[in-house]
């Protein structure tokens, strides 16, 4: 089959649905905007779904949709569900609001599954996202595949992900994942409020290792655009004399008059060019210390060192320096021993330095012919300490409550007469707690409008999330956690060195309840639950090819059980009819000769020839039977083979073929016709799966798709039930000549007369449709109760396989993969006996009704030929009364047991094969395809 059923369909909100198939393994093309290469690994019912989202984070991604996405808003919109739920709504109605958010919600998921748990797809970068869906020659994506292989899986079973052995490998890929999806979301999003919502959805994966906290981070600046208005400088109060002390070099000290420090303050978390850090520079005062001392000449003909003196009037405490010589006899270099203290305090001017001349020779001292001598001289660098921080630019993009920190760069050294401990005597062989002594931190921030976003002096007000916060949030799918709770760092995982948000007052609330509604796969307390189907509906429209192939599996299959089991309908025609005398004169002697006692129908008086039963009995052959003597199913099929051989058990199996066909081919295709035909005219086309499935819908479909069916089938029905009366195998030309002979048609008179097509009339049809009536009458009951009885059994058996398997399974689905196959051919056979119960007493009068002939009507009332009301009313007069409706019952519910139980597997097997499956034919709504549109367009 080139066509293919079920074809994604663009919705009037702008969403997309995708067929299921596609949606459970690995996403459509459509929404990918890439095709995805090589075999697609499809998931199965038990199966789990994904790992990386935990259930807060899937429920609170479909709220943030809900509310910021256009697409998903206005689809919510034609749910019914228009604006925010009423505080006091009437419990269905809120059952079935909670119900559609469950569906979407799993929907999410079906979405996050094939998109976002790795770093494959179109979805890999921000660009990627933007081109994939307009690209003109995209590369395909990858989807990602077991590393077993078909050994290892037969032995092993196929790898999951907790399977793996390189869970690094695994974690990386998730993570990519999630970055992918932020990315998409964070480009899509740009409000201030949706920035916030993001950074409140994000800091609900709770993994160290997967969540994406510096994009998390970075949203949060992103919203607040907060700039610093203020630096301060804060030094330790450690006790230490200012004029005596040595450690200023540890509490902002240590530099020099070109040498001051640089004031760095951290990038703001957001990327971007509108984002810049801030810039400050340093405040520096003097601390009236000699820093140090630079030699600029060395001088020449030392060979001692020179005393070094530091001139200045007004110092509190003298400076102590030390000339170091080398061997040349040059001052190489000046150690301050003691800085001093009160130098320059007045104009910031250092003091002089003075080095001694070099001594020259006394007396007969040689002294070379090239010896000089000259002074050395030297200057004097102050020390500045860094006093305070002015800001040059406040910056952008900061975190309201999350300062940057600010690094001050150290002097390039340590000062000759720095000594790293403490300056009590007591605590001076106790090293120093250097990074306590000194550091800059910003203590106040101002957002955009320019009131104060933090400061140091106030502390910051937490949003509390109070019970009525939460009530609220579980009455309506749309409510969201105010913006103002912010998730905060709380924990340092020092293994993996990352920080993760977290929002306290959350954590204490479990994410997944314990009793979960049978509806959901699972349920947060807060946020809602995960339905076990997503949003899902029948395709709005088919192609004539679509029904065609939906109206010949529905032939196949019926024609194929209906003709292997054409024994057991030929066993319930004669015991309705009991028209076979010397077939249940043998099947009632063999009964009694092997001593069996089988469920049977009591034979009349008429079927049998008393006198030939007493001369058979003179013989000494068998004993006659009694008027009560009971024959059964198996006793007819038996005396059928010994008789007449093997292939009477298939009389008249070519007009069964032609009735299944018919009954088949309309039953099945005229009710997806009229199913979708009257969803789309009685209810919102855009409604989904709750409208399409809607079992009002599927029953008035069912009725008058019945109707049409009995219309058409009625002449093969009436001319298979009298075949099956006849005592030998006649072919169908033969049966419709004797049937046209009865009914007083001119183009047959005799019996050996040639059937002549072309003498016939149109009024010499019409008596085939003589049981119309009686077949309505069978087969509206039947469809409706197998239809009823099949929904129920089904859906209670389903439910009850989806809360025995475990959390994050694929539930199973009726029809779909083995499992589904059996629970739809289990329930078709139990629905199948329910309708034969319910039909039967019409099935008996269509059998009575369509077998009678010209020898039984002579025998009968003339009034009462073909006259369905006569037979009723005849068998209730009879011994037995009402009973005798259900003569033939036990054949007849067996073989609708089988019927309709195989019925129901091969259908759905037998539409697989021609691609017009549920999956094939059901829609899933596929969330993140209208994100991305958004997103393309958008640029």
């Amino acid at each position: 089959m080139s066509a293919r059923a079920g074809l994604p369909e663009i919705d009037q909100s702008g969403q997309l649905f995708t067929p299921r198939s596609d949606m459970l393994s690995g996403g459509s093309e459509a929404a990918r905007g890439i095709p995805l290469r090589g075999a697609r690994n499809f998931l199965r019912p038990g199966e789990t779904l994904q790992t990386v989202y935990e259930t807060r984070f899937i429920t609170y991604l479909a709220r943030f949709l809900l509310n910021f996405d256009p697409a998903a808003n206005s689809w919510w919109t034609k749910q019914g569900f228009v604006g925010t739920w009423d505080s006091s709504p009437d419990a269905d109605d809120r059952a079935l609001v909670e119900n559609k958010f469950a569906e979407f919600a799993e929907s999410v998921e079906v979405g996050l599954a094939d998109y976002f748990v790795g770093p494959y797809g179109s979805y890999s970068s921000l660009s990627a996202a933007r081109a994939g869906i307009s690209a003109a020659n995209p590369a395909p994506s990858l989807q990602p595949t077991e590393r077993r292989g078909l050994f290892e899986k037969v032995i092993f079973g196929s790898e999951r992900v907790s399977d793996q052995d390189d869970k690094a490998s695994n974690t990386k890929a998730a993570r990519q994942g999630i970055l992918n999806l932020l990315t998409l979301l964070q480009a899509r999003y740009t409000s201030l409020a949706a920035k916030r919502q993001l950074a409140i959805l994000f800091s609900f994966i709770k993994s160290p290792q997967l969540q994406p906290s510096d994009q998390i981070c970075g949203l949060l600046g992103e919203a607040d655009n907060a700039t610093i208005s203020q630096i301060t400088i804060e030094k330790s109060t450690l006790p230490y004399k200012e004029a005596t002390s040595r450690i200023s070099a540890r509490l902002g000290g240590g530099y020099s008059l070109g040498t001051f420090p640089t004031v760095t303050v951290d990038s703001p978390p957001p990327l971007g060019d509108k984002f810049r850090p801030a810039i400050a520079r340093p405040v520096m005062r003097v601390t009236s210390r000699v820093l140090q001392i630079n030699v600029i000449d060395g001088g020449e003909g030392y060979s001692s060192p020179p005393q070094v003196s530091v001139l200045e009037g007004n110092m509190q405490r003298p400076c102590q320096a030390v000339a170091i010589i080398n061997r040349r006899g040059n001052v190489d270099s000046v150690i301050v021993l003691d800085p001093g203290y009160g130098y320059g305090l007045s104009k910031e001017v250092p003091p002089k330095i003075m080095i001694d001349p070099p001594k020259k020779p006394r007396g007969n001292q040689n002294v070379g012919k090239d010896q000089t001598f000259r002074r050395a001289r030297a200057y004097a660098d102050l020390e500045y300490e860094i006093v305070g921080v002015d800001i040059v630019s406040g910056g952008s993009g900061y975190l309201s409550y999350e300062p940057p920190s600010v690094t001050i760069s150290p002097p390039v050294q340590d000062p000759d007469w720095f000594i790293a401990v403490q300056e009590l005597p007591e605590l001076r062989m106790q090293p120093l707690a250097e990074k306590f002594l000194f550091k800059a931190k910003v203590t106040e921030m101002k957002y955009p409008d320019g009131n104060v976003a933090f400061s140091i002096n106030n502390s910051r007000r937490r949003i509390n999330v109070d019970g009525s916060m939460i009530r609220r949030i579980q009455r309506d799918p749309l409510e969201m956690l105010p913006s103002s709770v912010r998730p905060e760092r709380l924990i340092k995982d020092r293994e993996f060195k990352n920080s993760i948000y977290t929002i306290p007052l959350l954590d204490a609330i479990p994410q997944d309840v314990a009793d979960v509604n049978p509806l959901y796969r699972a349920q947060d307390p807060i946020f809602g639950g995960i339905g076990v189907v997503p949003v899902t509906k029948g395709a709005r429209t088919l192609t004539p090819s679509e029904y065609a192939r939906l109206a010949l599996s529905g032939g196949i299959c019926t024609v194929f059980v209906r003709t292997i089991l054409n024994p057991l309908e030929l066993v319930k025609t004669k015991q309705q009819l009991k028209n076979d005398a010397e077939l249940f004169t043998y099947a009632a002697s063999q009964a009694r000769n092997l001593n069996v006692d089988p469920p049977t129908i009591a034979l009349e008086d008429k079927p049998f020839d008393d006198d030939a039963e007493m001369d058979r009995i003179a013989a000494g052959k068998q004993v006659a039977p009694t008027k009560t003597e009971k024959v059964g199913v198996l006793d007819i099929l038996r005396g059928l083979v010994s008789l007449r051989g093997v292939s009477s058990l298939f009389q008249s199996a070519d007009i069964t073929f032609l009735s299944s066909l018919v009954f088949g081919t309309f039953g099945f295709g005229a009710t997806e016709l009229f199913r979708r035909s009257f969803a789309a005219v009685f209810s919102d086309q855009e409604a989904g799966a709750a409208t399409l499935g809607n079992e009002v819908t599927l029953l008035l479909a069912a009725t008058v798709a019945t109707i049409i069916t009995s219309a058409v089938a009625s002449p093969f029905e009436v001319l298979r039930v009298r075949s099956m009366g006849l005592l030998e195998d006649k072919s169908l030309e033969a049966v419709f000549k004797d049937f046209l002979m009865d009914s007083g048609s001119e183009a047959v008179t005799a019996p050996d007369d040639e059937l002549d097509w072309r003498k016939l009339k149109p009024r010499d049809f019409l008596p085939v449709w003589t049981a119309f009536n009686p077949i309505l009458s069978r087969e509206i009951p039947f469809v409706v109760t197998k239809f009823v009885a099949f929904d129920v059994i089904s859906t209670s058996t389903v439910a009850f396989l989806n809360s025995q398997a475990g959390e994050g399974a694929l539930p199973v689905q009726i029809g779909v993969g083995g499992v589904g196959l059996a629970v739809s051919a289990a329930s078709g056979a139990i629905a199948g006996v329910a309708g034969a119960v319910i039909s039967h007493p019409a099935d008996l009068i269509i059998t009575k009704v369509s077998a009678q002939s010209g020898k039984q009507s002579k025998e009968a009332d003339e009034s009462a030929k073909g006259d369905w009301r006569s037979a009723v009313k005849d068998m209730i007069s009879q011994e037995g009364g009402i009973a005798n409706l259900f003569v033939g019952l036990p054949a007849r519910a067996s073989f609708f047991f089988l019927v309709i139980g195989l019925q129901f597997f091969l259908y759905d097997y037998v539409k697989g094969i021609f691609q017009v499956s549920s999956d094939d034919l059901s829609l899933v709504l596929d969330v993140f395809y209208s994100v991305r549109a958004g997103l393309a367009a958008a640029n």
